[in-house]
């Protein structure tokens, strides 16, 4: 058999008025960053996704520093594809490192967030399976050369 639990009612709407008074000035803080962000340039996507892909890198593989990355993307709904290159320094590794790279990445409320990222010389295997995926959802940028 299960135990009755009661709670206090008077405690319980004395949190809720508060949660209200700071819910709303939450909201308004919020919208009015929204409104800012609504306006969205290329520039800003393009930011936006080399600084979430050098954030991603730098926690999962072994790169002390990006001193450079150049990419190409391309929208299609909010699937975000990326070809790019870097240059990098390693953590264990003396000098520059030069990599390609390929990238999967979902756009949502204003914000971009990175599935997946794998170099081609060292993760080939999943470099291709992150290709097709991305020639499926017709994300897959095309490089003029």
């Amino acid at each position: 058999m299960a135990k009755i639990i009661k709670f206090n009612k008077k405690n319980d709407n004395n949190k809720e008025s508060k949660t209200k008074e700071n819910g709303s000035e939450n909201s308004k803080t919020l919208a009015f960053k929204n409104e800012k962000e609504k306006s969205v340039n290329i520039e800003n996507i393009e930011d936006s996704l080399k600084e979430a892909i050098s954030n991603y890198i730098k926690s999962v593989f072994a790169v002390k520093e990006i001193l450079e990355i150049e990419i190409v993307y391309k929208e299609n709904k909010f699937t975000i594809g990326v070809l790019g290159g870097l240059v990098y320094e390693h953590k264990r590794r003396g000098g520059p490192f030069i990599a390609d790279f390929i990238a999967e990445c979902i756009k949502e409320k204003n914000n971009i967030r990175v599935i997946e990222v794998a170099f081609a010389e060292g993760e080939p295997d999943l470099y291709m399976s992150i290709l097709k995926t991305l020639k499926a959802k017709k994300a897959l940028p095309k490089i003029e050369a």
